[in-house]
């Protein structure tokens, strides 16, 4: 399956905005949570971003880290 997340910059106050935003091919919404958690760290993760979000169908928001 193939799931939509926004790679976002959360500020207080403020709404959320997309930094980026990808498909990304897994089995289940734990696997996608663990992948982009594991990317935080990387140097492939953008610098302004500090969350995201795992998105369904319709755009409906499954998951928001933090």
């Amino acid at each position: 399956m193939l799931w939509a997340v926004e790679i976002l910059r959360i500020e207080s106050g403020k709404p959320p905005v997309i930094v980026h935003r990808l498909a990304h091919a897994a089995d289940s919404v734990e696997e996608v949570k663990a992948s982009m958690r594991a990317m935080l760290d990387t140097e492939e993760w953008p610098e302004q971003a500090n969350g995201f979000r795992i998105l369904g169908v319709d755009d409906e928001e499954l998951f928001c880290w933090p």
